[in-house]
């Protein structure tokens, strides 16, 4: 049964945005992937916590996943090996950090990349990041640097999937104080050149 099966879905905040068209026109979105961002293990919103995970129905798989700040204030300064995993497997996946860095206080980056291998349709791909000021150690709350962060630009995330197609997403401002985002992120299929990005939906989900 597909993980996003698992799941009910109660909508908090209704906003689609639509982002960047470039081409032909399509009549129908293909392909979807959900990204689902919560407080993490280590340290709450100081450290997220980052679901991605196909939507039930597509044909092609998730082959990348990019997060990149928009604040030039901030940046990862660690990305936790030990919270990655992939969820509903079967144990031949992977999962390469290409972009971003596993020690603290070492280097930092204003972005962290996965490039991935066998990330089936039936699966879920977690991971957590330790969100930091440029000028150093700080406990900050990934709400208000990924979105609802004032005049500076708001977070992007890429997808990429297996017809080598991806899409963007600007997280739009969301309500402060919950305790899940979750974002649609989709690209048509490889009969388009029109690149879509779907975002703005804050639910809560829960198990059944």
């Amino acid at each position: 049964m597909p993980i996003a099966s698992h799941f009910s879905r109660q909508l908090c905040l209704s906003s689609l945005v639509l982002a960047a068209a470039v081409g032909p026109a399509t009549t129908a979105i293909a392909q979807t992937a959900f990204l689902e961002i919560t407080a993490g293990q280590t340290d709450g919103w100081n450290t997220p916590a980052f679901d991605i995970e196909v939507f039930p129905g597509n044909t092609l798989r998730i082959t990348s996943f990019r997060f990149e700040l928009g604040s030039s204030s901030f940046n990862f300064d660690e990305v936790y090996e030990e919270f990655e995993s992939f969820i509903g497997g079967n144990g031949n996946e992977t999962a390469t950090l290409i972009e971003g860095d596993r020690e603290q206080n070492e280097a930092r980056t204003t972005a962290f990349e996965y490039e991935f291998d066998g990330f089936d349709l039936d699966e879920r791909f977690t991971t957590e990041a330790d969100v930091d000021r440029t000028s150093g150690d700080s406990i900050e709350d990934a709400r208000e640097i990924f979105f609802n962060n004032g005049s500076a630009p708001n977070a992007i995330a890429t997808v990429g999937f297996s017809n080598g197609r991806s899409a963007s997403l600007v997280l739009p401002d969301g309500l402060f104080g919950q305790s899940r985002y979750f974002y649609i992120v989709a690209v048509p299929g490889p009969s388009s050149a029109t690149l879509v990005a779907i975002g703005g939906l804050v639910l809560t989900r829960r198990r059944r």
